[in-house]
């Protein structure tokens, strides 16, 4: 079995090490680095459709829904939601494969949104509306490619912001469309609002818990 990583940011396919390679003993995996959102994730599941991928998994960062999520918590989605309320499932052995192999990781259904939910209180509309767990940008668009191809389709995600937790204007002023921080922008609203500096802190902490879950996470899977 060949499988096709699709992740948004190059931190996050930091956790596998490397761009190939090979997970649960015997199957080959090949790792694209998207840009975040749906047309970017898109656009690499079909790359990695026509280099002969058999299963592709959306993998990465999420924030979190239901409030006993924690930063650096796991999710394997066991159903995806896009905003308009339609659902799609991923391959029920591939999830309980995955589940048998990851210590306290939970099924969950991941929304995928074409912006970030930064706000609690949308993320408590989101949860009450959708009954989702996790949110991302990218999930969806992976599955409808994966579909379309006649292929199988995963989503694994790490636990950046718990549902509570409001992620601050300075976070979201300091990334670009390619998913890439600038430093500069981010200081900049930091220094016109030094109030920034706490939750930005708070944010770097769940950063690297959630980091180290991706990490924690192929290393249960090699």
């Amino acid at each position: 079995m060949h499988i096709g990583i699709i992740a948004a940011l190059d931190v996050e396919a930091r956790a596998f090490g490397g761009g190939i390679g090979m997970l649960l003993g015997q199957h080959t995996y090949r790792v694209n680095v998207s840009g975040p959102g749906q047309a970017n994730a898109a656009r690499a599941t079909n790359e990695l459709v026509r280099a002969g991928c058999e299963v592709l998994l959306s993998w990465g960062l999420a924030g979190g829904l239901d409030r006993a999520l924690a930063p650096g918590d796991v999710i394997v989605a066991e159903r995806l939601l896009t905003r308009g309320g339609h659902a799609l499932e991923p391959d029920d052995d591939l999830v309980g494969l995955l589940l048998s192999r990851l210590a306290g990781a939970r099924r969950g259904t991941v929304l995928s949104l074409d912006r970030p939910a930064a706000d609690a209180r949308e993320k408590m509309h989101l949860r009450e509306r959708f009954e989702a767990d996790a949110v991302d940008m990218e999930s969806t668009a992976v599955a409808h490619v994966a579909r379309s191809a006649g292929c199988r389709f995963l989503s694994v995600r790490a636990i950046v912001d718990p549902a509570a937790f409001e992620i601050p204007a300075a976070a979201l002023a300091g990334m670009g469309s390619d998913g890439a921080l600038s430093a500069w922008r981010t200081l900049n609203v930091v220094l016109a609002d030094p109030s920034q500096i706490p939750p930005m802190l708070r944010l770097a902490v769940h950063y690297r818990r959630a980091l180290r879950g991706l990490r924690d996470t192929v290393k249960s899977l090699q």
